[in-house]
């Protein structure tokens, strides 16, 4: 199916997303293995847990670890609270990806040819969520297309305040989206 009118907007390229990356985000981390020390011992709660929730649905993980920095976790509630608002539904979004480890990288690129060496999602500022995958809310049924346009709009509203950058990925089937 063709872009929806807010899709043409989020054009939010690579480099431009690196940027907030670097500035909102931690150092990058080798293994998962890091990345679960650092939560456990954490002093400052740099690091959140994302789990599955009213609001989101974490997919199975093959190549990221469920955590975002604070800032980052906060946007993707925002966002589902804005998706649920504009659709009149209960459904849940897909998250696909969240922070990914030098080593997920590395394996990533293995089977995706778009994975990027210097992924703004090894900073924890950055997730995946599907825009062709839904949760649906079985008492306020909405079409997929329906549920894609809110989650664009929302998206697209949180774009304008200047919370986050959007890339829309076609073959990923997902905004890539990272925290301002």
């Amino acid at each position: 199916s063709g872009k929806n009118k807010y899709e043409m907007a989020f054009v939010d390229v690579q480099l431009v997303q690196s940027v907030a990356a670097k500035i909102y985000g931690l150092e990058p981390f080798d293994t998962r293995e890091d990345v679960i020390l650092l939560y456990e011992i954490q002093m400052d709660g740099e690091l959140a847990e994302v789990s599955t929730n009213s609001l989101y649905y974490v997919c199975p993980l093959y190549y990221s670890s469920p955590y975002l920095v604070p800032k980052a976790e906060r946007l993707l509630e925002d966002i589902a609270c804005e998706f649920q608002k504009i659709s009149g539904t209960q459904a849940k979004l897909a998250v696909t990806s969240l922070l990914r480890t030098k080593e997920d990288v590395i394996s990533l690129q293995k089977v995706n040819a778009n994975a990027t060496t210097n992924s703004c999602h090894c900073y924890g500022t950055t997730f995946d969520i599907s825009y062709a995958m839904f949760i649906p809310d079985l008492l306020h049924p909405k079409s997929n297309a329906e549920l894609r346009d809110a989650l664009s709009e929302a998206l697209y509203n949180l774009r304008a305040d200047g919370r986050c950058y959007v890339k829309f990925e076609g073959k990923q089937h997902c905004y890539h989206i990272t925290v301002r």
